[in-house]
């Protein structure tokens, strides 16, 4: 799960908020953070855990000629063309939707966030936008046809990427500057358990109506409780999510500006620091290797699903025991993970999260795998949770660190922005890999689904050296950073007494 950041526009904040309208503080943090949980319900359940199995078993019934009505209870088997045609053609939908999706964000997003900054009640457009995801949400399955659910996935994560971003807009507004980042901590932490909501309903309903079917080894497809499980979902997102109408936002002191005006600033501001991150080698090199190391992270989260039953040939029920490890795994580790960060610096923190990221792929890659005579235990797929948890919530640790380091304070915001651009487009890029390296094992040198992906497993691993690599050239300055110096623009850096230094 990509946690919630905070936009951090503080140069877009005005000087004087009062807070005086908020009746009690601590609850209307609490309160804020209760959407965390929620929309980490639909984060978990729809895009980590189901809607990639969905699409591939759709697909897949498509080009076998299946009515999907009768994968619910009564899984098929069909041939291994069938499988693999499917099964591509799974992966060439889904990277379509969510490059539409992620495109969309990266235009909107700035303008978005610009806008939402001036407004004195955010929440109300934020439960306009939630109840448009519930609403797409609960739809999904209304119909079981490919071109519905890719359609209808569409708008709902649109939706809930739109939602988050209003909802990271109104941290300033509820949190007084010295909370700010304790609150927003708070909201990631309490939004883990939205993961373990998600995966408890699965579990209960996959006992009560059996799991899905994805098995390249045996080439059978089954629905299970899927069709089943996003109304459920989405009456979660909407009972923990109410909360919200409970949240007071602190009141702005400054005219409203009108859209244009907000368009023109923020495009300007754009193209100035697109110009400076460029110019700069610490920060250009950085969002390049940002760009492929969390490639990684974006590509393994939406399909972890097909990863753990294609790919290591497990059930649907192991999906769900692996993906709990990793969340209580990146609840307890994660904070570690970060602690070492503030010693080490992001630098250094960036080589042990990919270390451990790296480790975790190829316990992956040899997870219930026929080595000649020898065949690996599907146990150490438990394994790969307990270390992708921490690699996971350690990659968005590193990478705010890095920011706040490298960025000028008055443009910190700016410089998240654009990481949050390149992890859009990352996020499509990770897919394109993805379906790409499938058709080469797949098509040319004629593999299973199953050996494609698990073989490609290791080309993303690759794509997250290579960003290393390249973060590796950004020079450290994590002991200057801590005594007090600054980067103030354009490659300058001051030390406390405002010299200039190397």
């Amino acid at each position: 799960m990509e946690p919630a950041i905070s936009t951090g526009k503080e140069e877009n904040i005005p000087d004087s908020l009062d807070f005086s309208k908020i009746t009690n503080y601590k609850r209307n943090i609490f309160a804020w953070s209760c959407y965390d949980l929620a929309n980490t319900i639909y984060s978990m359940g729809v895009v980590s855990l189901t809607i990639a199995p969905l699409i591939a078993i759709l697909a897949i019934g498509m080009e076998a000629g299946i009515d999907p009505a009768d994968l619910i209870k009564n899984p098929s088997t069909v041939t291994k063309d069938q499988f693999d045609t499917g099964f591509s053609n799974a992966l060439l939908y889904s990277m379509i939707v969510l490059f539409i999706g992620n495109f969309i964000m990266a235009v909107i997003s700035p303008i978005l966030g610009a806008y939402m900054d001036q407004l004195s009640k955010r929440k109300y457009i934020l439960s306009l936008v939630t109840i448009f995801c519930l609403i797409f949400t609960y739809s999904i399955s209304f119909k079981l046809s490919l071109i519905w659910v890719l359609v209808v996935f569409l708008f709902a994560n649109l939706s809930y990427q739109i939602g988050l971003v209003i909802y990271d807009s109104m941290l300033p507004f509820i949190a007084k500057p010295h909370d700010v980042s304790k609150a927003g901590g708070f909201g990631i932490a309490f939004g883990y358990f939205g993961s373990f909501i998600a995966i408890a309903i699965a579990f209960y309903m996959s006992a009560q109506a059996d799991g899905y079917e994805l098995s390249d080894e045996e080439y059978s497809i089954g629905l299970g409780y899927i069709p089943s499980y996003y109304p459920v979902v989405a009456f979660a997102f909407l009972f923990l999510g109410l909360p919200l109408l409970l949240v007071q936002e602190a009141r702005i002191d400054k005219p409203r500006r009108s859209i244009k005006v907000i368009y023109s600033e923020t495009i300007l501001t754009l193209k100035t620091t697109a110009r400076e991150i460029y110019d700069f080698k610490d920060s250009r090199n950085f969002m390049i290797g940002w760009l492929l190391f969390v490639d990684t992270a974006n590509t393994i989260i939406f399909y972890m699903s097909i990863i753990i039953t294609i790919g290591l040939g497990l059930s649907a029920d192991m999906v769900l025991a692996v993906m709990g490890i990793g969340i209580l795994a990146a609840v307890l580790f994660t904070y570690p993970v970060g602690w070492l960060g503030d010693r080490i610096g992001p630098k250094k923190n960036f080589y042990v999260v990919g270390a451990l990221w790296i480790t975790s792929l190829i316990i992956a890659g040899f997870t219930n795998a026929n080595l000649g005579n020898i065949q690996t235990p599907e146990e150490l797929a438990f394994i790969v949770g307990i270390i992708v948890g921490p690699a996971m919530g350690g990659t968005w640790v590193a990478q705010r660190q890095m920011i706040t380091e490298l960025a000028p304070v008055d443009r910190t915001s700016n410089y998240f922005g654009f990481a949050n651009v390149f992890g859009r487009i990352s996020s499509a890029m990770g897919l394109l890999v993805w379906w790409i390296s499938i058709q080469f094992f797949t098509k040319i040198l004629d593999l299973s689904s199953g050996t494609a992906t698990r073989m490609t497993i290791f080309v993303i691993g690759f794509l997250l050296i290579l960003g290393l690599i390249i973060i590796s050239k950004v020079k450290d300055r994590h002991t200057e950073f801590l005594n007090g110096s600054r980067h103030v623009g354009n490659g300058i850096w001051n030390d406390i007494n405002g010299n200039i230094i190397d």
